[in-house]
């Protein structure tokens, strides 16, 4: 291999750059998506703190007319 094939497969390779830069972006999405349920519905639930104002109900955020 040359040394320009061995920085493609570095970075493009199976398990190359791309690979765990896609693998980090994906966890971090669930870690900030598990973390807001988190602090949104679990912490004022188990009475850790309370928010400014209640979480929203589903009719006033889809104007329901029912």
């Amino acid at each position: 291999m040359s040394v320009a094939e061995k920085a493609v497969e570095l970075y493009m390779g199976e398990k190359g750059v791309l690979f765990w830069l896609n693998k980090f972006a994906y966890t971090s999405i669930f870690i900030i998506i598990g973390g807001w349920i988190l602090f949104q519905f679990v912490g004022p639930s188990l009475n850790l703190y309370q928010l400014d104002s209640p979480p929203f109900s589903p009719n006033s955020m889809f104007k329901c007319s029912y």
